[in-house]
């Protein structure tokens, strides 16, 4: 069950995955459909999701109280 999604200056999306199990940051490839998983540990309840100018990704987890920041890959 996606909570939030993005679309990063490449053109994959950018998703927060709220699967009871899951709770994961998820980039897609649009013209693949091919799925990776950037983090999924340490959120209880992933939020927010945005993409800077210099592709780091920023995600907010308003019950664990935490800003996480992901450098490009």
């Amino acid at each position: 069950m996606p909570d939030d999604v993005v679309i990063d200056p490449h053109g994959n999306l950018l998703i927060i995955d709220l699967q009871p199990a899951i709770h994961a940051l998820i980039r897609m490839n649009v013209s693949t459909g091919k799925r990776e998983v950037l983090a999924n540990k340490g959120f209880i309840e992933p939020q927010g999701l945005l993409v800077d100018t210099h592709d780091n990704i920023f995600l907010s987890d308003d019950y664990a109280d935490i800003i996480v920041e992901y450098q490009p890959v």
